[in-house]
């Protein structure tokens, strides 16, 4: 009789282990705070940030989307990939981040240059600021502050802040050019 009842309390602890497995597994692949559903489109949280699909194309971004999305933007500001070329005009070296938002949201030519006379120098690269944009040649001027700030005037987009800030914006746009946001 006491084999009996230790087969019996052997094959109900092993139930209940199995289904603390199984409950285990489940709920990892169903835990909400990993999703956000923004106009429609499903955002998984990843390491590198925030993912989607649209078309069965992968999209990635850094930022909350939902943090994006409040985030006011002039969405002509995408013109400037109808441009010969686009000036990236800059007062420091880009971080890896940047350079990955940049690249991801541009088609035309980026070609680098400096904002500042003694960073021109310092880095090799040609002056560039808002008064060198053209009709065919625009010009993204990216310059360190404390303060957020962004214009947009005759095919020149400056942005005042920080890598962080001018990452936001950089994504918002790319939501935007995908008809996401």
């Amino acid at each position: 009789m006491k084999q009996k009842s230790k087969k019996w309390v052997t094959v109900i602890v092993g139930l209940f282990i199995i289904s603390l497995m199984v409950t285990s597994i489940l709920s990892l692949n169903s835990d909400s705070e990993e999703k956000i559903k923004v106009n429609g489109y499903k955002f998984t949280k990843v390491n590198t940030g925030y993912m989607t699909y649209k078309d069965d194309k992968q999209i990635i971004v850094t930022n909350n989307p939902l943090e994006l999305q409040s985030l006011e933007i002039n969405k002509d500001i995408l013109n400037l990939n109808n441009n010969l070329k686009i000036y990236l005009s800059v007062d420091s070296l880009l971080s890896a981040r940047l350079k990955t938002a940049i690249s991801g949201l541009f088609t035309s030519p980026i070609t680098m240059a400096a904002n500042t006379n003694e960073k021109s120098i310092e880095y090799n690269l040609p002056l560039k600021t808002c008064k060198d944009s053209t009709s065919t040649e625009g010009v993204i001027t990216l310059v360190s502050t404390e303060t957020n700030q962004l214009s947009f005037n005759d095919n020149c987009l400056e942005l005042k802040g920080n890598d962080d800030y001018f990452i936001k914006v950089l994504e918002k746009l790319k939501l935007t050019s995908e008809g996401i946001l």
